[in-house]
């Protein structure tokens, strides 16, 4: 009788030793999923990153299930007129425009979409900071309007997330800028390499690590600028591009605009789309995956 109600004791003991491993193990992978960083991509620019008269119509792929998983913070104005200041994250939606009259897209759609295809990312957060017509020689600059927007809305979003409970991470940025620096004076277009240069390691040192990958679109050959500047730009684009660490640059100039130098809602797609394959594969790269591990979380 002894023996058995020993045994029972020694069983009732090790019923709690194992039920207390199962909760250790399970508070365990809450713990470790809680802390699962959030990637978080940063688009900044002046009209075609706002996806101005971009023209929403049926033939648009619209939203999908799968867009609640992107968390999106859009910021936009134009000559002064302010449309959309999120100050919250919101699934992955399109824009209502009056400036450009109705609802617009940028590249955010496509990008996001792509890279959720790739496998590697079935969440992510999107900060949009756009401002029709700003150049790198003026707005863009640190002390610019800008970039000041850019920083008051990167502290408020990441702010969010953390106060979500999310762990962001700045993994990368996409930039499609130039126009304004080609349309009236040389020096702004003779200047642009060593502005666009400068812009993107401010990018890195004030949100993210020296080797966060950025992907650059080459400007069209605007209509409305000199051709000769635009010509500047577009090659300082490149260049940057392919003598910078962890940069890469798409190619818009097949695509179908609209007004000039704009694109249509289906170009925005493509745009995204082709953000998308360059920034995986610098991701994807050996070399970029160490500088991503080391991405600081803001």
């Amino acid at each position: 009788m002894a023996f058995l109600t020993s045994y029972q004791n020694s069983r009732s003991e090790w019923s709690k030793i194992f039920i207390r491993g199962l909760l250790w193990c399970w508070l365990s992978k809450i713990a470790i999923f809680g802390a699962e960083p959030l990637p978080l991509f940063v688009l900044v620019g002046q009209s075609n990153m706002t996806g101005a008269d971009s023209a929403i119509d049926p033939g648009t792929p619209g939203q999908k299930s799968g867009d609640a998983d992107i968390l999106f913070w859009n910021r936009s104005a134009y000559q002064g007129i302010q449309w959309e200041n999120d100050a919250q994250f919101c699934p992955l939606r399109i824009q209502n425009s009056a400036p450009y009259g109705g609802q617009i897209i940028g590249p955010e759609f496509g990008f996001a979409r792509q890279m959720q295809a790739s496998g590697k990312m079935a969440r992510m957060a999107v900060v949009k900071v756009s401002f029709p017509s700003t150049s790198m020689a003026g707005e863009w600059q640190s002390g610019g309007f800008a970039y000041k927007a850019l920083r008051e809305e990167m502290e408020q979003a990441i702010g969010a997330l953390k106060q979500a409970g999310e762990r962001p991470v700045v993994s990368g940025f996409l930039v499609h800028q130039g126009i304004s620096d080609a349309l009236h004076d040389e020096s702004m277009a003779t200047n642009y390499r060593e502005r666009l240069r400068d812009f993107i390691q401010r990018l890195r040192s004030d949100f993210a690590a020296p080797e966060t990958p950025v992907v650059l679109a080459r400007e069209n050959l605007s209509p409305l600028a000199k051709p000769v500047f635009m010509e500047i730009v577009r090659d300082s684009i490149v260049a940057v591009a392919d003598s910078t660490t962890a940069a890469a640059w798409i190619d818009v100039d097949d695509l179908q605009r609209v007004k000039g130098h704009h694109f249509t809602a289906l170009s925005q797609m493509e745009i995204g789309r082709r953000y998308a394959i360059q920034m995986n594969t610098l991701i994807n790269s050996p070399h970029q995956a160490k500088a991503i591990q080391g991405s600081k979380t803001p």
